[in-house]
């Protein structure tokens, strides 16, 4: 959004007019914006390191509000933006599993490509790969990358995570709607809408499903759950509901035909919620 009105002081603020407030009057009145045509609360994203625009923007809009196209429509093409070099052929990504936070909830999409990613030549080839261009990126930039682009998990481009090795995008991540029987005892990066969440005390685990009882599921014992509540500041599991996942680990397929991977290292998870709604 270009504008936001305050509810301090009734004002409406251009973006520009806004970033150009004193700190301290900034810090203030930034906790008391609401969307101008709809009242829904708003934030303020500052202008990022690659000199995009300062701008405003609302979570969520109310249904309907004349608002929320524009401001989906922007978010859109500045992803696709951010993401455009990726799909060269000769970029590898190369995995970060240094641990995020979901506290900048603010975060402009492509501010955050730009933190968490960086790009140096490679001087050497590695196993049946020329030299190429890296892109380093932390896993929330991944799962959405792979949420909104097609083309790059169908793609050839070349992943690099430690601990684990090198893959093609099309072979390794696949969204929970396509996974089978023939992914059984294959470890993959599965990704996708989370409906529901629930703890269950015989499995002492809670089961993050992605659609019904015997759709692809994730399985995060309870201690490993109570780590995850604590990295993204939340305090009740039903709080993953209705968000975007990727979890790296074996496919696993129950008795009931059920399939569905266990999260066994921490780092090998990420959630991501709606921003734009």
């Amino acid at each position: 959004m270009e504008s936001a009105r305050c509810t301090q002081n009734s004002a409406i603020y251009s973006a520009q007019q806004f970033a150009g407030l004193a700190a301290d009057d900034l810090a203030e009145k930034r906790q008391n914006l609401v969307c101008p045509a709809c009242g829904r609360p708003a934030f303020f994203r500052r202008e990022t390191q690659n000199d995009r625009e300062p701008c405003f923007g609302a979570r969520p809009h109310a249904q309907g509000c004349n608002l929320s196209a524009a401001q989906a429509a922007a978010a859109a093409s500045d992803q696709a933006d951010a993401y455009a070099n990726l799909l060269d052929p000769k970029t590898r990504i190369k995995v970060d599993f240094t641990q995020e936070r979901l506290d900048a909830v603010d975060q402009h999409p492509q501010a955050e490509l730009t933190q968490n990613t960086g790009m140096h030549e490679e001087s050497v080839g590695y196993a049946g790969f020329t030299p190429a261009t890296v892109r380093h990126m932390r896993l929330r930039p991944l799962l959405r990358l792979l949420i909104s682009n097609p083309e790059f998990r169908s793609s050839p481009q070349v992943v690099d995570m430690d601990g684990i090795g090198l893959a093609r995008a099309c072979d390794f991540f696949v969204p929970f709607k396509n996974i089978s029987a023939q992914h059984e005892r294959n470890f993959l990066g599965v990704f996708g809408r989370i409906v529901s969440a629930q703890y269950f005390p015989q499995d002492h685990a809670v089961w993050l499903n992605s659609d019904r009882c015997f759709g692809p599921s994730i399985c995060v014992p309870a201690d490993l759950a109570a780590l995850l509540l604590d990295r993204f500041a939340m305090n009740d599991v039903a709080y993953f509901a209705n968000a975007n996942m990727l979890v790296l680990g074996d496919v696993q397929i129950s008795q009931n035909g059920k399939p569905y991977v266990v999260l066994k290292n921490p780092h090998h998870f990420m959630v991501d919620f709606d921003r734009v709604q």
